[in-house]
């Protein structure tokens, strides 16, 4: 490793471990106040369960002394939540609740919850920060609970119940959308699901009303197995969360556009063409609409970019069903 270090800046708020870059790799370095729930991720076979369900990006040990340790993970493409569509977003949910459940099962938990922990590979949602775990202690509830509905549930809720371009206030609330705003924007019919009621009208009351810090709640011991049914109960709660039948400006573009069938194909033909005439082993398609022509690009790496959001969720889907790596 060379001295040409250069801290991540987006990590300051962990205090057990920081991201830096070096030789244009990415590192984590894991400090002595984390050692114990690190060994414990490895030894109690977490991480290997995880790994092998394709949740977590792989890492290998590059230095360990007394004082700290470094990996080096698994080096993922980096996209940001503001930039996926409503069924990354889903998928990035219910991912952080199943590694929550498999957690508990080898006596940690999540203390983090956030979506910039989670990536996608090959179309599949995981977690890459290996140091979001910690140590389960009997009767604690879910720490990153409020995190998880801020950063999830109030998006995908507001995206599917009221209006799809919400999910942009993302972008000036980048630790997540406020539950009493959430309560504010949503149509009162949610009122009457019983998930959406206990994870968001509920839970931003008691928020709310223990907002002063000299105001505690008393008791509120939970069991392992009574925390297990809580989330199972969430990972319900945002599994039932759908968009409804409808297409904005574009999505149905190509069914409806000035195109015949004969102009269309022969586009199709033309761009063909262009590929076989240039080297390109990186594409950039913007307004691809649902990635009808970003696909003619097979043998490069395609950026397909579009403003409308149903169409990027057609696209992703597509993506997904044919398993695109590209």
């Amino acid at each position: 490793m060379t001295n040409n270090i250069s801290l991540e800046s987006a990590s300051y708020k962990d205090p057990d471990a920081i991201v830096f870059k070096n030789e244009g790799k990415f590192f984590r370095k894991i400090f002595k106040s984390y050692f114990d729930s690190y060994s414990h991720l490895m030894n109690s076979g977490l991480y290997e369960a995880l790994v092998q369900k394709g949740l977590i990006v792989q890492h290998k040990e590059i230095e360990k002394n007394d004082d700290f340790i470094i990996i080096e993970p698994e080096n993922v493409f980096i996209s940001y939540p503001w930039e996926w569509c409503f069924s990354k977003i889903k998928e990035a949910a219910l991912a952080t609740l199943e590694i929550q459940k498999a957690a508990l099962e080898y006596n940690m938990t999540l203390k983090d919850a956030n979506y910039f922990n989670i990536q996608f590979v090959n179309n599949r949602p995981v977690l890459i920060d290996t140091t979001s775990f910690e140590i389960y202690r009997e009767g604690e509830a879910w720490c990153a609970y409020r995190q998880f509905c801020e950063n999830f549930l109030t998006v995908l809720s507001l995206m599917a119940m009221k209006d799809i371009r919400l999910k942009g206030l993302i972008l000036s609330n980048i630790n997540g959308i406020p539950l009493d705003l959430t309560v504010k924007l949503l149509p009162f019919k949610c009122r009457f699901n019983p998930g959406l009621m206990m994870h968001i009208y509920l839970h931003s009351k008691m928020q709310n009303k223990y907002t002063d810090n000299k105001k505690k709640i008393e008791g509120g011991k939970i069991s392992k197995e009574q925390l297990k049914l809580f989330i199972d109960n969430l990972y319900n709660t945002v599994n039932s969360i759908n968009l409804p039948k409808e297409k904005t400006e574009w999505s149905n573009y190509y069914s409806k556009t000035n195109y015949s069938k004969e102009s269309f194909e022969n586009k199709k033909e033309l761009i063909k063409e262009f590929t076989s005439n240039i080297a390109h082993a990186k594409v950039i398609d913007f307004g691809a609409n649902t990635g009808v022509f970003s696909r003619l690009f097979k043998d490069s790496e395609v950026y397909s970019l579009d403003i409308d959001e149903m169409a990027v969720e057609y696209n992703y889907k597509k993506a997904v069903e044919d398993s695109e790596n590209n």
